[in-house]
């Protein structure tokens, strides 16, 4: 309860809320109970769930589950390339085709030069594209600039309705 009264009393601030899959549904029941996500909305916190989907089938009913108690949150699901997508098992593309999303994302997987690259104490990327992009090899440099144009272009997904009736 403290993690929620925090994010309400300083929506000044973001807050990034990393869970084990062994505590989504704990938290997510609570969050639907206190009708987190429409007090936020009130206080105009905007409130985005993004659901890492790996593909296995019981990743995929675990975001089917999370999506299922929220009520005005934005979900998005991600799909790490790197540790298969949800889409290679029948069964639970089935299943994945079926949750509501208002977007996917799709983070390109990488190759090894590059993770290892981006893995350098003090790498970010934000200092990559500020200024330290020249200093990259070039074949590591256009496979970053890639991945971060791929990702770029994902930002706008579908935008539910009821942001649309807001603007």
């Amino acid at each position: 309860m403290k993690l929620f009264d925090t994010m309400i009393g300083h929506p000044d601030k973001h807050y990034v809320v990393d869970l084990q899959s062994n505590l989504l549904d704990k938290f997510f029941t609570i969050f639907r109970d206190i009708a987190f996500d429409e007090g936020a909305s009130e206080a105009g916190i905007a409130v985005t769930v993004f659901f890492i989907v790996d593909r296995s089938y019981s990743s995929v009913l675990a975001a089917r589950g999370v999506h299922r108690k929220l009520r005005t949150s934005e979900f998005v699901t991600v799909i790490n390339e790197a540790i298969g997508s949800p889409l290679e098992i029948p069964q639970a593309e089935l299943a994945y085709r079926g949750i509501e999303k208002d977007r996917e994302i799709v983070l390109p997987a990488l190759s090894r030069a590059a993770r290892e690259y981006v893995s350098q104490p003090g790498f970010t990327f934000s200092d990559f594209i500020v200024s330290e992009a020249e200093a990259a090899p070039a074949n590591i440099r256009f496979e970053l600039w890639s991945f971060l144009e791929r990702i770029h272009n994902q930002r706008q997904g579908r935008m539910p309705a009821r942001y649309l009736a807001e603007r």
